[in-house]
């Protein structure tokens, strides 16, 4: 029996390493073959931060611009001082980046669904189409799938009451607050986080939850103090009110292209008045205008966000959109048919099953299920209330994959016993 259980581990262990060694090399392969080119517009303002802070050294982040956070330019800027400012060098370091995510998958899933079952959401996500496209592209998209994962695992696992119970502390903290300053938005789920904790009753361990939500704030904190220090609006950034205005007063151009919605707010009587003011006064302003906008049109209002909600969930590219970025992927002039053959290929059941998974796991009232699945409530929330595209769903991705295989592997478990 011990032989036994010795040779599974011996066996997992050299699956896993070949499902990492895989995984990166498909997300390499991608990197190089797209080089140093940029492929999204979002890109260039994430570069521009990380070659600002790369030639004004710590002392950039006290006077860089406010309207993103700072956490994606980070990551690019640790690639820039190991091996140069170089947008390829970056790449490499978000593939790695993406590799990392296949292993902490496989943890997550390890502790919610058991070994085997980690094993095939690691292949999943190892193989999965879009983790590997993203995985060239310097926006925030990589690095929010790996620290969502870390976030979720860290914290389940110090919830859970686990030996070292101070280290799952300080890390599900540190990876929170890192997932803050990569994405703004994420600081609306510190409500529902401390909810869960006080569900858990992580309060029995006062010490540890007070590293916990002292690391998760510290960051985020820090950089809100210098926004308010350098502008007087205490904000974790200045861009979440354009993107709210222009996706209520210009939805329909924005849904077409985002470059398009913001043309449409520049030809604006709004823009023209916001241009006299400072970028968080300009941003309130925004945030005003389309405040004022829904009241004056709640049936439009609602009929947008239903149109946010399906755009968050659907299960290929939009097909009729006549303006396209450029893509890594080959075949350029084809791209929308290949996209669109790989989504049917994944998104159906991937998102189907998943989503059936995690409430089945909810309703049993397993252990570990509350929490992605408050995540996922969250994140679909927020996109369907502000902006949303198919791409912002890939930070719940590992959990729809986890939970799918998982509910797979118990179905395939009950026909095999009945059957007998």
């Amino acid at each position: 029996m011990v032989e036994k259980a010795n040779d599974f581990f011996r066996r997992r262990a050299v699956i896993l390493c070949a499902l990492l060694v895989l995984g990166g090399l498909a997300r390499l392969a991608l990197v190089f073959y797209s080089g140093d080119k940029l492929h999204q517009p979002d890109e260039g303002g994430y570069t521009a931060q990380a070659d600002y802070l790369y030639r004004h050294g710590f002392a950039g982040y006290s006077d860089m611009g406010t309207d993103r956070t700072p956490g994606t330019a980070s990551v690019i800027l640790l690639a820039y001082l190991a091996s140069g400012a170089s947008p390829l060098n970056a790449k490499i370091l978000f593939a790695l980046i993406s590799t990392a995510a296949i292993f902490a998958v496989f943890k997550y899933a390890e502790d919610l669904a058991g070994p085997r079952p980690a094993l095939i959401a690691a292949a999943v996500t190892a193989a999965y189409p879009f983790f590997i496209y993203w995985s060239g592209i310097l926006t925030t998209e990589t690095v929010s799938v790996f620290f969502t994962v870390c976030s979720l695992f860290f914290t389940s696992r110090f919830a859970a009451g686990r030996n070292g119970r101070f280290m799952y502390a300080a890390l599900g903290g540190f990876s929170w607050a890192l997932l803050i300053l990569i994405r703004a938005q994420n600081v609306y789920f510190l409500p529902f986080l401390l909810g869960f904790l006080l569900l858990r009753k992580s309060y029995k361990k006062p010490a540890a939850l007070l590293l916990f939500l002292l690391l998760t704030v510290s960051l985020p904190a820090l950089w809100m103090f210098r926004n308010y220090r350098n502008t007087g609006r205490p904000a974790l950034d200045t861009h979440g009110g354009e993107a709210l205005l222009v996706n209520t007063v210009f939805h329909d151009e924005s849904r077409i292209d985002w470059g398009l919605g913001i043309e449409a707010l520049q030809s604006s009587e709004i823009f023209k008045e916001a241009s006299k003011m400072s970028l968080p006064e300009r941003d309130s302003y925004y945030r005003e205008k389309a405040v004022e906008y829904i009241k004056a049109h709640p049936g439009r209002f609602l009929t947008t966000r239903l149109n946010n909600f399906i755009q968050f969930w659907r299960f290929y590219p939009r097909t009729d959109l006549t303006v396209s970025h450029g893509s890594p992927f080959m075949f350029m002039d084809r791209k929308s048919i290949l996209f669109t053959i790989i989504s049917l290929m994944t998104e159906p059941w991937l998102i189907l099953l998943g989503l059936f998974g995690l409430l089945s796991a909810v309703r049993n009232r397993e252990e570990g299920a509350l929490l992605p699945l408050l995540f996922v409530l969250f994140t679909t929330a927020l996109h369907t209330l502000v902006f949303s595209q198919m791409r912002y769903r890939l930070v719940i991705m590992p959990i729809l994959i986890i939970f799918t295989v998982n509910w797979v592997g118990k179905f395939y478990r009950e026909e095999r016993r009945a059957l007998k």
